[in-house]
């Protein structure tokens, strides 16, 4: 079952996203779980996730014909690049960060695989 703290917080980290019109990637924990969730659809932005019965996928929406001119379409399949990229340097120091931590800690402490993961992010973008 959920933590109900971290679906509180992640719902009001999301409404902070969409009022400042930002992409994210956030990570929460409690006690006893963790939680995420992705967005990925800022207005300047053409991705989108999507549930499917398999579950969540990012579709792009960015035919050319969906925007006013070719300038436009090339900022905003750039930009959303730029999320992903970000992203995933982002990702890339922190799995390397906490993956020096762990090692660190194994010296003195016995570690177990504990993710406390609840499963696929929450929510629509």
């Amino acid at each position: 079952m959920p933590d109900p703290k971290n679906d509180a917080a992640l719902a009001e980290i999301r409404a902070v996203l969409e009022k400042h019109d930002l992409a994210g990637v956030v990570f929460v924990g409690s006690q006893t779980h963790a939680a995420f969730i992705y967005r990925f659809d800022p207005s300047w932005s053409c991705a989108r996730l999507e549930e499917t019965p398999d579950g969540m996928v990012i579709r792009l929406k960015a035919l050319g014909a969906d925007f006013p001119d070719a300038m436009a379409h090339e900022k905003c399949v750039t930009d959303t690049i730029g999320i992903f990229n970000g992203f995933l340097n982002m990702g890339q120091r922190l799995s390397f960060d906490l993956m020096n931590l762990l090692k660190m800690l194994s010296r003195q402490f016995v570690i177990t695989d504990d993710s406390r993961l609840e499963g696929p992010p929450s929510g629509k973008n």
